[in-house]
């Protein structure tokens, strides 16, 4: 089996715990230019998508209106505020599996919906900066999840040129979707994000896993973690 070099991973659902914060700062950005507040499985369908063209689509403009720029503010203020309050702690195993992964050579890389401004924020409360070797902010690509251009910009940050040799990580069905389109070498969800698991389970190319820490047998082969959804081969 290909040997895995580079991990990107997801933020919000996936590596920090997420409850309802994201939800929460949509709301207060549609509040901000007095927009209709959608259902929340329409805000969940956006999880893990570019925020201004998340917004974009929630106004029904373009994502250069300016309406969009005042949403977003009010999106960032939020998210900002959150995570230096420490409210997007590491979910359980996370710490552990990145030490263990980046022990055994495996370069890690944060990808994310939030821009720059936020993604700095949640790694700079959780103190990550040791484990993080590339981010990339979705306001640093041309495209958003489930584009490629996240995962292509981690590779270029961390020196990786063989897709086959990484794993993406995430929650959602977009982070799935950005893995595929990568032509990553492992496309793994965890439900412990905004995914419903049995859409995430219907994916016939993923690995879907029920706790991050079990990424370290997956990647490492440390031992075999219940995997029923892997149906390609490597």
């Amino acid at each position: 089996m290909t040997r895995a070099r580079l991990l990107v991973a997801d933020l919000a659902g996936t590596t920090v715990d997420d409850p309802g914060l994201v939800l929460a700062a949509f709301r207060a950005a549609l509040d901000a230019v007095d927009a209709p507040q959608p259902d929340e499985h329409r805000l969940v369908e956006l999880m893990g998508v570019d925020k201004r063209e998340a917004m974009a689509r929630l106004l029904g403009c373009g994502p250069d209106d300016p309406q969009v720029d005042t949403a977003l503010a009010a999106f960032v203020a939020r998210a900002v505020g959150d995570a230096e309050q420490g409210r997007y702690p590491p979910l359980p195993g996370v710490e552990a599996t990145l030490q263990a992964l980046q022990d055994a050579g495996i370069r890690i890389a944060f990808t994310t919906g939030f821009g720059r401004e936020v993604l700095d924020a949640i790694v700079a409360a959780n103190h990550w900066e040791r484990f993080d070797q590339g981010s990339v902010a979705s306001d640093e690509v041309p495209r958003g999840r489930p584009a490629p251009d996240l995962v292509h910009e981690a590779m270029r940050r961390t020196g990786v040129s063989d897709p086959a040799q990484v794993a993406v990580v995430g929650d959602t069905l977009s982070d799935l979707g950005c893995a595929a389109a990568a032509g990553a070498g492992w496309a793994v969800a965890v439900t412990t994000g905004s995914g419903r698991p049995h859409e995430l389970q219907a994916v016939p190319w993923a690995v879907v896993i029920d706790r991050f820490d079990e990424l370290r047998g997956l990647l490492l082969g440390n031992g075999e973690p219940q995997l029923p959804h892997q149906e390609r081969s490597r």
